[in-house]
This record gives structure tokens, sequence and C-alpha cells, in this order.
């Protein structure tokens, strides 16, 4: 979780390591934006195989016996660092919300890099509070009406500013050259038209 004595963590690494809905060993901010590959035989499977030890330390720490238990190559492309694939056990619960999650982490993450040759990064969250997904934009207010204006309907995000350029409702810094249609020439086959010769 985050750590006050940190003299200038970034934003991303705050709201992350202050998430109650999970708890993760990572230094690094996962897991947006995240990028999976599946985890190789030989350090995913002996991982899987400990899902009654994993249920046993969860237990003792009063979470559910129902819950997930996920390996995977996690990383995040073009973040500083974040190229690297690390090795990433999640176990994951549905609408629980435990202030015991970091206790349970620790320990999970003490007993698999103990019996495991792996450095190993566990997390411990809830699937339903914490999606594994992009973090939402949020427009300022201003901006939002503006563009409001221009789109009445539809994900303000989602839309295209080249679209909106194109059809004049905005104007850019550089002119935007349009494409060159292909010259189509249009020929007619004569063997398939009824036609008379003069003369005959």
């Amino acid at each position: 979780m985050y750590n006050d004595t940190d003299d200038h963590p970034s934003i991303e690494a705050y709201i992350y390591q202050t998430d109650p809905f999970r708890s993760a060993t990572a230094p690094d901010p996962l897991p947006c934006p995240l990028k999976r590959n599946l985890a190789p035989n030989d350090a995913g499977l002996p991982i899987a195989l400990r899902r009654q030890e994993t249920g046993d330390i969860l237990a003792s720490h009063g979470l559910p016996p129902n819950f997930s238990l996920n390996v995977a190559q996690k990383s995040k492309p073009s973040y500083p660092g974040g190229d690297i694939e690390r090795l990433v056990v999640t176990v994951g619960f549905r609408g629980v919300a435990s202030e015991n999650f970091d206790a349970a982490r620790e320990e999970i993450n003490a007993f698999l890099n103990t019996t495991h040759d792996y450095n190993v990064d566990v997390e411990v969250m809830d699937f339903d509070q914490a999606p594994e997904k992009h973090l939402k934009v949020v427009l300022p207010d201003e901006l939002q009406d503006s563009l409001r204006l221009l789109e009445p309907e539809g994900n303000l995000l989602d839309d295209r500013f080249r679209n909106l350029i194109v059809q004049g409702k905005l104007e850019s810094r550089k002119p935007i050259i349009q494409a060159r249609k292909a010259r189509r020439d249009v020929t007619e086959k004569w063997g398939q038209k009824d036609f008379k010769v003069p003369g005959i």
C-alpha cells in the first residue's frame, strides 16, 4: 500500500497503491495499460498446483474459499521499465473487499517465493471493483460542454477529431490533404451489345 515516506509519488502510483480493492507486491503501478501473456508451464503449473495451500492462507485471514487463481506474464508496453515481463499471480474475488488483503498478499508472496525459483509478484483483488482495464478519462466541464455542442450524441472520447475536421466543425493547424481517388476507365464490350453495322 501507499507509503507516507515517499517524497513525490506519481499520481498513478498513489491511486494504485491506495486502492482498497487491490493489494499488490508490484513496485510499479499495474495494470493500466496491461499486456498479458500465458506463463510458461514450468512456472505457471507448479504455482497453480499450490491452490490448496493458497486457499488455506486466505482462510487464515478470514477470506472466503471462492476465489480464482491466475498466473500470467504481465507487462506495460511503452511504460518506463514496463516492457519487461513479470510473473504475476492474481488471486481474485467477486464482491469481496477486506482489510486483510495486504496480510494475505504478503503471506502468499512469501510462500510462493520460498517454494519456487521464480520471482513472483502477487496481487489480491476484487474483480468487481478493480477491473483490469484502462482508467476512465474525465474531461473538464468546459471541454465537455464545448465538445457536446459539436457532437450532441455519442461518446466524446470515441469520436475521431479527424472526422470533425473533415466535416468543417473543427479547424486544423495543418491542412489535411485528402487522399486522391483512383481513376477509373469505363469500357464497353461490343460482343455483348446489340448493334447494327451501317451498309449491312
